[in-house]
């Protein structure tokens, strides 16, 4: 099958992750997340793949329970498609916040373990 590519999704607002390690490639201070605006987020990515969290690099320096709070909560109503989520439980915008950077990396980091 066909996979598109990283860079063909824009990932500096639309299709973001709120993965934020301070050490990413081999940059310590390096982060990840996202710029822009909450409201044009189509897409967040909060897992990332390793099924546990790095305490050593990891910026909230430790787990927080993303799942529970975007599916197993019961502020929202995950079928109404025209409130987002943030406006639904201010709580989703205060966790996305914490990923969102004041500036678009300079260049993008390929989608992997880290």
């Amino acid at each position: 099958a066909v996979q598109p590519r990283w860079a063909t999704l824009d990932a500096e607002n639309e299709f973001v992750t709120g993965i934020i390690y301070s050490w990413t490639g081999g940059k310590t201070g390096s982060v990840e997340g996202w710029t822009g605006e909450a409201s044009k987020i189509i897409i967040y990515h909060f897992l990332d793949g390793g099924g546990a969290v790095n305490n050593d690099s990891a910026f909230a320096g430790g787990y927080r329970n993303l799942f529970d709070l975007f599916y197993s909560n019961p502020k929202l109503d995950l079928l109404d498609a025209e409130t987002p989520l943030f406006e639904q439980d201010e709580s989703i915008l205060e966790e996305l916040l914490l990923s969102r950077q004041d500036a678009a990396r300079a260049e993008l980091v390929e989608c992997r373990m880290i």
